[in-house]
């Protein structure tokens, strides 16, 4: 039997190995390893997403994705675990059809004890969305995102939901995909999107400075993933999230991307900005597909499929004013059994 924590180490000790080594800081030093362990918390999880700033300290946001069958197969989940969100996965693992849509989150650079977030994915197999708020801890929180999502514009398809009761103004994340149709429509002019922002409450109009940056955004040819904050009165937050989504291209044409193609049209574009520097160019050193022969410290032995391939680039932008606030790569990392 493979422990949570010795499929985490194959994956981790790939991805931050080499030339991608400093792409994780000092998380990555092998000091750290008791502390990441914990986070683990001894369960399975489905994937892993590392969250890696493009510029500023170095280091990681640790995603652990979790389905509803894994929860039910691992011990029961305390009240002290995974910071208090035990009656959260005990929920969860009562759905009958949860998907691969559970994600607890932790901002490592925040410090070994800063409390998780926790994301639900919104898909047709998904729970109903009210109990995760109540099994968070904020029922309250079912009114405002039912009223939020009510407000979005057409061509805005929610499909993930999260919540951190413990930030200031207990903000609820709200992530839509836009339609192809709406993506090129605000690629040619994003003054519709900047409407669109206003009918959403966002608090200020984007400047013509940020609207000509996300109208660069919108025309790569990568899906656009938009993130708000709904904050604790029913008010938009002032933090705009845009991701552009890899999960269209296959893995071959993702890689070769970064020596000619969007990827690294993408990466000079932030370098512009100055929300990216050198670090990026590591990032094709933490991606991989590989057949590993793992040992586990009973002494078994099983062949996995490891992974790790670029999913996301998220750039922010606080208000309204002409600079990007800061971007980062989420890089998914997978074992499966050969």
């Amino acid at each position: 039997m493979f422990s949570t924590e010795e499929i985490f180490d194959a994956l981790f000790d790939r991805a931050a190995g080499g030339e991608a080594a400093g792409l994780f800081g000092a998380l990555a030093e092998k000091e750290n390893r008791a502390a990441l362990h914990q986070k683990l918390c001894g369960r399975r999880f489905s994937l892993l997403f590392l969250e890696v700033p493009l510029a500023g300290e170095a280091g990681f946001d640790l995603h652990l994705i979790h389905d509803a069958e894994d929860i039910r197969r691992g011990a029961p989940y305390e009240d002290t675990l995974y910071g208090g969100y035990g009656p959260l996965f005990s929920w969860y693992a009562e759905k009958d059809r949860g998907g691969d849509g559970l994600d607890v989150v932790y901002d490592l650079r925040e410090g070994w004890d800063a409390p998780p977030m926790a994301y639900l994915k919104m898909e047709d197999d998904t729970p109903d969305f009210e109990g995760f708020f109540r099994a968070m801890g904020d029922e309250g929180a079912a009114a405002r995102y039912r009223a939020k999502r009510k407000a979005l514009p057409d061509g805005w398809r929610t499909w993930y939901t999260g919540v951190h009761t413990r930030r200031k103004g207990r903000p609820i994340r709200l992530g839509s995909f836009l339609t192809d149709g709406l993506q090129k429509r605000c690629a040619a002019d994003a003054g519709l999107f900047a409407r669109d922002l206003g009918a959403v409450g966002f608090p200020a109009p984007p400047s013509p400075a940020m609207q000509d940056k996300l109208r660069e955004l919108f025309a790569f040819p990568l899906q656009i993933d938009i993130q708000i904050d709904v904050l604790e009165d029913g008010s938009t937050g002032d933090m705009l999230g845009v991701s552009l989504t890899t999960g269209r291209i296959g893995r071959d044409a993702l890689a070769a991307s970064f020596s000619k193609g969007f990827a690294l049209d993408v990466m000079r574009l932030l370098e512009g900005w100055g929300v990216a520097d050198g670090r990026w160019k590591q990032l094709p050193a933490a991606t991989f597909q590989a057949s590993a022969l793992l040992r586990s410290r009973e002494g078994d032995k099983r062949r996995f499929i490891l992974s790790s391939r670029l999913a996301y680039v998220k750039v922010r932008f606080r208000g309204a004013g002409p600079l990007a606030y800061d971007a980062k790569a989420y890089l998914s990392l997978q074992a499966r059994p050969a």
